[in-house]
């Protein structure tokens, strides 16, 4: 038998099980010790099993033998054994250190007794110290989940002892992320004699088994809260007592079988936890009306409606309304208990939520989609009150809805500590990859990039871009995914996933955009699901800032790009000088956030220089177009005839259609050049918020109104102008610049923002003062 190959099982002509398998890492209410804060947080123990709980699902699951590794305890097995005497293995699971740096190991035991428990306690403090002591024992051991990080001290050379002190490793953790148990696994079947040599004479350590670099792996559940046990397993040879098998995994004739774990696992257990700490806190006494409460709980864990109750529930429960003081229809407004009751009401968040629970038979999966569409729905409901209240100027409504933000948060923390805690380990695997094996493992080293964005398909040059770059990337093969959270799409020709927002947001000063809340929990789960090297942000509004989180939260390289001077635009639609220093502030936070900023520009470079981004983290984003796309030959003389337009000078301009494009000052100054030149033609090409109003401002001056162009009938509209103009000063770039140019047009641009950088003053077009209609004036005549 190869070691950790699987073994299938089969039953002979005797009827026995031809092969034993065992949950060699579970744990009962004896670890009483809580790693995850949450549990710590509420005062709750690590696990709530009860040891007859273990055996009775190991038993159920067609474990043959049940064993119990609590955390330095053994009471828990003992108590088993006292109910199913020769069926149950005595094990534990050992906190040991590294002298040198305090780094803290875990090193499964089987097949104690009460006296060598009480022996090894005395041994365990040096890892060193207590692998002598294991093997003069004769206790069969192996290392836990090899490269988890249980105090955040493990190094690589502290590894190599590990390979050099043991022979027994646990080759599959149900627990923990799928990587550390592969990876260990990999690196230890790869071992070879002339490695264990150097590893040996490197560290002063000779190893004190036979074969030392042929290791035998395990199994098991690591399961704390009852819902995973026999998930993972070790399988041997068939056996006719724990001895025997404990004799088959010694002399390695045994192999791993299973899963491993993931976040959504992890999260799902602190859940059970918490569970049953609350209805054991019921049971003790606590004060009452909680049992509903309980009820909806448990439901939740179990991956089913928490709404749904027997006949006699609901009658309890709407007993005890009737003698509860009768609250405000306010109070009812701002009440979180009042909006979790009304969403189960809702028979659209209903209908969603069955359709979500018929697509998954496992009960972490469904429990996920649970909370998920709670904690979304939840969420946007009280954030819309914010900016209701606030808008109202009712400074305490608004205080009572933020503060109900603070329970829905805390209520899905088991979800984000379980997602960072699975990717804690990322730095240490992609280096002990590069180490002993040449390469970093294929899931650090493959790049797949999430590209977030609040806006796709809209009439903006962000959108254009992410298109552009988006269809390039995809023809020459790179692996990338635009996600957004949109309530209408059109099909697109690169990947693309998007998240339908929990509601939306609009802007009264910017017509026709509106921000959507995105479901925060989907977008993490699908980022982990999907294994991205690397999120980029190209814009700071909800969305974005959702994928920096997920970054952040799973250990990924995460970029911003700064497309869009949102502080100028906010200046110049609000006309409030401290909105814009506000939008300023929350800029520079975001672009903090992340590890590598993309600026259009030099001048954006300095700009955000000045505003205290370091310098290393700012890089130029290089830009380009088709040029085959744009070209002076595409020149069509009678273009814009088709518009009414005559013969003379045509100017043209391409983009949005909105007051922060500086579109007022081109007003005035095409009416002066109108006067003077009254054959001259300005072409409008885009859509926007401000197009009315130009139509009335341009109204009997020559000015023609294309609307939104694209493709061929762009590039004929450039090629067949004359001159091309573009007065913003809020651009951080000016892709329509570029286009212009290969199109062969001059350009005028203004001295402030992006496009000044592309034009070379006299030569290829004029740089005019921004803000000044009367040099604009000069430069178009």
């Amino acid at each position: 038998m190869a070691h950790g190959d699987p073994i299938h099982p089969s039953a002979p002509e005797g009827g026995a099980a031809a092969v034993a398998r065992v949950d060699l890492h579970v744990h009962s209410r004896y670890s009483d010790r809580p790693s995850e804060w949450i549990l710590r947080r509420v005062g709750a123990p690590e696990c709530y099993t009860e040891p007859e709980m273990i055996w009775d699902r190991a038993r159920a699951a067609g474990m043959r033998f049940v064993a119990i590794t609590d955390h330095n305890e053994i009471k828990g097995a003992l108590e088993l054994q006292a109910r199913h005497p020769g069926e149950v293995i005595l094990g534990e699971e050992i906190t040991t250190y590294f002298p040198e740096n305090g780094c803290k190991m875990h090193i499964l035991a089987w097949g104690l007794t009460e006296a060598l428990h009480q022996e090894l306690q005395g041994a365990r403090g040096d890892i060193v110290e207590l692998a002598a002591w294991l093997r003069a024992k004769g206790v069969l051991h192996a290392v836990a989940h090899p490269f988890y990080q249980n105090n955040a001290r493990l190094t690589l050379d502290q590894f190599e002892k590990l390979i050099l002190l043991f022979k027994h490793f646990e080759g599959l953790n149900g627990a923990r992320d799928p990587l550390i148990s592969a990876l260990a696994v990999e690196i230890l079947r790869a071992l070879t004699p002339e490695t264990l040599a150097h590893l040996a004479d490197r560290h002063g350590i000779v190893p004190a088994f036979g074969e030392p670099h042929v290791k035998f792996l395990t199994g098991g559940s690591d399961d704390h809260s009852s819902v995973f046990i026999a998930r993972a397993w070790t399988e041997t040879p068939a056996a006719a007592d724990p001895a025997e098998f404990l004799a088959h995994v010694r002399a390695g004739r045994c192999a791993f079988g299973g899963r491993a774990g993931s976040p959504l696992t992890l999260s799902h257990g602190v859940y059970n936890i918490a569970y049953l700490y609350y209805s054991d806190k019921l049971k003790r006494g606590s004060r009452g009306g909680h049992e509903l409460m309980v009820k909806v709980f448990e439901n939740f864990v179990a991956g089913r409606d928490p709404a749904r109750f027997s006949f006699g529930a609901r009658v309890r429960y709407a007993a005890r309304k009737l003698v509860r003081r009768r609250r405000s229809a306010r109070e009812r407004d701002l009440s979180l208990s009042a909006q979790i009751a009304s969403l189960f009401r809702d028979d659209g968040f209903r209908r969603g939520l069955d359709g979500d629970l018929a697509k998954s038979e496992e009960a972490e999966v469904r429990s996920f989609r649970i909370a998920s569409r709670i904690v979304n729905r939840l969420s946007y409901t009280f954030l819309r009150r914010v900016i209701e209240k606030a808008a109202e100027g009712n400074i305490v409504d608004c205080l009572q809805a933020v503060s109900a933000l603070g329970p829905i948060a805390l209520g899905a923390a088991p979800y984000f500590v379980a997602f960072k805690h699975h990717s804690k380990n990322r730095a240490l695997m992609a280096e002990a990859g590069r180490r002993f094996l040449g390469r970093e493992p294929e899931e650090l080293a493959r790049r797949r990039r999430a590209w977030f964005t609040d806006t796709l398909q809209d009439v903006n040059g962000v959108s254009h871009t992410i298109e552009q770059i988006c269809r390039v990337a995809t023809h020459v093969g790179a692996d990338i995914e635009v996600i957004v959270s949109k309530s209408r799409l059109a099909p697109t020709d690169f990947p693309l996933q998007n998240f339908p927002p929990m509601g939306e947001f609009p802007l009264k000063e910017y017509a026709g955009l509106e921000i959507a809340f995105p479901p925060l929990l989907d977008i993490l789960e699908h980022c982990w699901r999907r294994g991205f090297s690397e999120i980029v942000a190209s814009t700071p509004g909800p969305v974005g800032l959702a994928g920096v989180l997920a970054g952040k939260l799973l250990g990924l390289r995460t970029a911003g790009i700064y497309h869009t001077d949102f502080p100028q635009y906010v200046r110049v639609l609000t006309e409030d000088e401290a909105m814009g220093a506000l939008t300023g502030k929350y800029m520079e936070w975001f672009y903090g956030l992340v590890d590598t900023v993309f600026v259009p520009s030099e001048a954006y470079r300095l700009l955000l220089l000045d505003r205290g981004l370091p310098a290393e983290k700012l890089r130029l984003m290089p830009r380009g177009i088709d040029c085959a796309g744009f070209s002076p030959e595409k020149r069509d003389p009678r273009f814009w005839e088709m518009f009414g337009a005559n013969g003379g000078v045509r100017f043209l301009y391409v983009g949005r259609v909105s007051k922060e494009k500086n579109l007022a000052v081109l007003a005035e100054a095409w009416a002066r050049l109108r006067a003077e030149f009254p054959a001259a033609t300005l072409a409008l090409v885009g859509d926007g918020p401000w197009l009315a109003e130009m139509r009335r401002r341009l109204a009997g001056q020559g000015a023609i109104f294309t609307g939104f162009l694209s493709g061929e009938a762009l590039a004929r509209a450039y090629a067949s102008s004359d001159a091309f103009v573009f007065p913003s000063t809020t651009d951080t770039f000016g892709n329509v610049v570029l286009e212009a140019q290969a199109s062969g047009l001059p350009a005028i641009v203004t001295d402030v923002g992006g496009p000044r950088e592309l034009v070379r003053d006299g030569e290829t077009g004029l740089v005019v003062p921004g803000q000044d209609a009367a040099a604009l004036h000069a430069a178009m005549r």
